[in-house]
């Protein structure tokens, strides 16, 4: 008790301090409305600049990678993303080994997709069959990525509701059940950002301006606290707090090491990891 005591005190005098920066490597994969494209026009930065803003508002940085850099928003730091547009989840699944170096260079994966599996009419069980498959290929190029999974955004005319309906059902169920299997996966209601589909979509299937508006703060906390969620329990308590007290003090090798801990990454667990957790416990929720 004494030794956390004294630990927690460390923390009160350091915050006063400037703390490393933690970069945040994030690989947006999806289709067109990852990359923000809608027939020939565009949404300059999707949801990625809109991300990008908050996250550094933080206080934190953040790197997207992917091999494309093509619709950034003005002023928009990080440009890279992989989005493939008109592509279906399998499609998307087929296209990684292209990307494996993208894959490797990140610690986290916003994946929404399904848009264009709804759009051809695909059922719900292939395209979820799809979505735990891509989820265990990207887990397979990097076993400690953590992926976060996005529920598919409403169509405008409300034309095949009962399968877009059914893959957004099936989506938290199938997040849960790899869950129960150990995998680090996320849940981000992207799909439940949308009140007014006639201001929110540019057309029949993308997100307007304020669309985007509304969906980056859906993978906002889920992004940063499946970053510091160092028990795996999916939320940000006083266990995260002992977990890295357990570890405090330790590099990659030692009998307390626990690499969740090391939030800032840089191979060890020290002070600034406590102010990078107590800063994002203390942050506001969106």
């Amino acid at each position: 008790m004494r030794k956390l005591l004294a630990l927690w005190a460390g923390v009160m005098l350091a915050s006063a301090q400037s703390a490393s920066a933690t970069t945040l490597n994030v690989l947006p994969l999806g289709d067109s409305i990852t990359v923000g494209q809608f027939g020939s026009g565009f949404t300059p930065g999707a949801y990625r600049s809109r991300l990008e803003s908050a996250v550094l508002n933080r206080g934190t940085g953040i790197r997207f990678r992917g091999p494309w850099t093509n619709n950034a928003a003005p002023g928009q730091v990080s440009t890279q993303h992989a989005g493939f547009s008109g592509h279906t989840i399998g499609e998307i699944r087929n296209r990684l080994p292209s990307i494996q170096s993208h894959v490797l260079a990140s610690d986290l994966c916003l994946l929404l997709a399904g848009t264009n599996d709804v759009n051809r009419d695909r059922g719900a069980y292939d395209a979820l069959t799809d979505l735990e498959g891509i989820i265990y290929d990207l887990i397979d190029i990097k076993p400690n990525l953590r992926v976060v999974v996005g529920t598919v955004p409403p169509r405008r005319d409300q034309t095949r509701s009962q399968v877009l309906r059914e893959i957004n059902f099936g989506i938290p169920v199938l997040v849960n059940n790899l869950r129960k299997k150990g995998l680090d996966i996320g849940l981000a209601y992207t799909a439940e950002t949308f009140t007014n589909l006639q201001t929110q979509m540019v057309d029949n299937l993308h997100p307007s301006a304020a669309g985007y508006d509304q969906m980056y703060q859906a993978w906002l906390p889920v992004m940063k606290e499946t970053y510091t969620d160092i028990d795996g329990d999916g939320k940000l308590t006083l266990w995260d707090y002992m977990e890295l007290s357990m570890a405090f003090d330790s590099i990659e090798g030692d009998w307390n090491w626990h690499a969740k801990a090391d939030i800032d990454k840089d191979g060890q667990v020290t002070i600034f990891d406590y102010i990078e957790l107590s800063s994002e416990m203390s942050a506001p929720r969106r």
